[in-house]
């Protein structure tokens, strides 16, 4: 796995990111990291060499490139019409997600506006919409903590900040963490060395949950019901209150405490 920074799955909590990339070197995965591609040959066996800015070489079977992407606006001659877009080429909007541009009644959603590009999101932009056009509403873009996933093995789940992330938010001195990685029973009943993570980022004044961070088996699956949590405003106290189910993993993360 050829990464550009230091770690891979950058905006991620940097707890999170560190401890996916130890189970998959446990895996056997390789990682070159603060390296770009600078060429990939095709060989005589079939095989591919990938040839990195650092001087190393790859043989591989196949070679997967994630270069990233950029709207789809071509043909659409957006800018002669007065619409703005940023230095990407995608669509500013306003908060109720019309174009900043002549044209009030011209609106832009899903990845085009390249707010947060997750498919739940672009459905919940259409959505929103057109209940703002044909049901008299006046939604504006959704503003809550929205969870996401990787699924690497193990999975992974987040919502809200990452530590760094509300560190530069809130200052050092009104953040704090707690965590705890540890080996779920499933795994020690098969004996695997698969760990699993569990990390909580809150505000020391009022306890407020602003991140949670998972990793592990189901970690996508339990995001989903924490991330209810934290936009209804939960707080470290009230986790803590919440009677655990056992023996299950998603239990130690209400047994976070200070």
């Amino acid at each position: 796995l050829v990464v550009r920074r230091k770690t891979m799955l950058g905006g991620f909590d940097q707890d999170l990111r560190q401890s996916l990339t130890d189970e998959l070197v446990k895996r056997g995965i390789n990682f070159e990291c603060i390296c770009n591609v600078e060429k990939i040959e095709a060989l005589k066996n079939g095989q591919k060499c990938v040839t990195l800015d650092n001087g190393n070489t790859l043989e591989v079977d196949v070679a997967l490139f994630a270069t990233g992407r950029k709207p789809n606006i071509q043909g659409l001659n957006l800018e002669q019409h007065g619409i703005t877009l940023d230095s990407i080429g995608a669509i500013k909007v306003t908060e109720d997600l019309r174009t900043i541009s002549p044209h009030s009644h011209i609106f832009a959603i899903g990845d085009l506006t390249n707010q947060m590009n997750l498919t739940p999101v672009a459905v919940w932009d259409g959505r929103m919409v057109a209940d703002n056009l044909f049901n008299g509403t006046e939604r504006t873009m959704y503003d809550a903590p929205v969870g996401t996933a990787v699924f690497s093995i193990p999975p992974v789940g987040t919502v809200g900040l990452g530590e760094d992330a509300a560190i530069e938010k809130h200052g050092k001195e009104e953040v704090a963490s707690l965590k705890i990685k540890f080996r779920p029973m499933i795994n020690v009943l098969a004996e695997r060395d698969e760990k699993m993570l569990m990390k909580v980022v809150y505000l020391k004044t009022t306890k407020q949950v602003i991140g949670a961070h998972l990793m592990g088996r189901d970690a996508p699956e339990m995001i989903q019901t924490i991330a209810m949590a934290l936009t209804r405003g939960l707080t470290l106290e009230e986790m803590n209150n919440t009677m655990p189910i056992h023996p299950t993993s998603a239990e130690e993360f209400v047994l976070l405490k200070e």
